[in-house]
C-alpha cells in the first residue's frame, strides 16, 4: 500500500508545484523537507496520457523529468498501474537469492528438508512475495509466481523434471513431500487479508482507511473498469463466507488471524479414473497424457 500512497501524495505535491511554484528559484515545499531537484522525477498514471502530461515540470532553471516507472521501497510502479513489472522484479530477485543458496543449502545433504524449507521461506519466499499484499495480479502473473515456486521446491527436494514426469509426481505430491500444502496463490490471499485487518483497525483519519472506504466519482472507461484491490478483497471474503461481519471480526487480532489462515479455496476434485493404474485425475486431459 505504501507505493500507492506515495504516488497519491506526490501527485498532490506536483499539482501544487504547477500552480504555485512555476519559475521560482530555490524553493522549500510546505512539507518541511528539502527536495533535491537533480534526483527528483515524476510519473503520470493514466489510460489516456497526452504529450502535455509528459512535459517536464520547470522549477526555476531546472526541469523535472517525466519517467515511465520508478522504484519506491523495493516496489516498482509504472505508468500502467499494474503489478506485472513489479512481479517480474520480485521473481528475478528471488531467483538470485535462491541461486546463492543452491550450493550451501539446496545441494547440502547434511541438512534436513525441514531446515531447508525454513531457510527457503525466510530467504526466498519473503523476497518473492514482498509487497504481495498490495498486488492485483492477473492469472498470468499467478502462473509465473507458482512456476518459480514449484521449480524451487523441486530443486530443494532433489527431483528433476524428468524424474517428476517419469514417476508421475504431481504438484500436490511435491507439496506433500515439502510439508506445506499451501499454494503460492493462497499465500498471496492470506497476506492480502492480513493487511485488510490492519487497515480495519486503523483510526478513521488514516489515509489507507480513507482510500479503502472512500469512493472517487468517475465515468466508466471504455472496455470496462480494471480489477481493483477492493474487488480482490471482496472475492477473498466471499470465499471465506465472511462478507457480512468481517469489519467487527477484524477488531480481534486472534480471531481475524484464525480466519484468514484458514483460507484455502476448493481445488478441483480428482474424479477422472484410469482403469489401468487405478489413479485419479482432475481433468480428462491429464488422464490421457499420463503413461501407465
Amino acid at each position: 500500500m505504501a507505493p500507492v500512497l506515495f504516488n497519491l501524495y506526490m501527485a498532490a505535491v506536483f499539482h501544487t508545484w504547477k500552480q504555485r511554484m512555476e519559475g521560482v528559484d530555490g524553493f522549500r515545499v510546505d512539507i518541511r523537507y528539502n527536495i533535491s531537484l537533480s534526483k527528483t522525477k515524476f510519473m503520470v498514471i493514466s489510460r489516456d496520457i497526452s504529450d502535455a502530461d509528459l512535459a517536464p515540470v520547470c522549477v526555476g532553471s531546472n526541469q523535472i523529468e517525466c519517467v515511465t516507472e520508478f522504484r519506491y521501497l523495493g516496489s516498482i510502479i509504472d505508468t500502467s498501474g499494474r503489478c506485472s513489472i513489479d512481479i517480474s522484479s520480485r521473481i528475478a530477485a528471488a531467483s538470485r537469492a535462491f541461486g546463492s543458496l543452491r550450493k550451501p543449502v539446496s545441494s547440502n545433504h547434511h541438512l534436513s528438508i525441514r531446515t531447508k524449507k525454513t531457510i527457503f521461506n525466510a530467504c526466498v519466499v519473503t523476497i518473492l512475495l514482498y509487497g504481495g499484499e498490495c498486488w492485483v495480479p492477473l492469472q498470468a502473473n499467478i502462473r509465473r509466481l507458482s512456476t518459480f515456486y514449484m521449480q524451487s521446491v523441486r530443486t530443494v527436494l532433489g527431483i528433476t523434471r524428468l524424474d517428476a514426469w517419469q514417476e508421475w509426481t504431481s504438484n500436490d505430491q511435491l507439496l506433500d513431500m515439502w510439508g506445506d500444502k499451501r499454494l503460492l496463490a493462497v499465500r498471496i490471499h492470506q497476506r492480502r487479508l492480513e493487511w485488510l485487518g490492519h487497515i480495519a483497525r486503523m483510526p478513521p483519519d488514516r489515509i489507507p482507511k480513507i482510500l479503502l472506504f472512500g469512493l472517487l466519482p468517475s465515468r466508466c472507461p471504455p472496455g470496462g473498469p480494471r480489477k481493483r484491490w477492493k474487488d480482490c478483497i471482496s472475492a477473498d471474503l466471499k470465499a471465506l463466507n465472511a462478507v457480512e461481519g468481517w469489519y467487527d471480526l477484524a477488531d480481534s487480532r486472534p480471531d481475524w488471524r484464525r480466519m484468514y489462515r484458514c483460507f484455502d479455496p476448493e481445488s478441483p476434485t480428482p474424479n477422472v479414473h484410469c482403469q489401468v493404474c487405478d489413479r485419479y485425475f482432475s481433468r480428462p486431459s491429464d488422464e490421457k497424457r499420463h503413461k501407465c
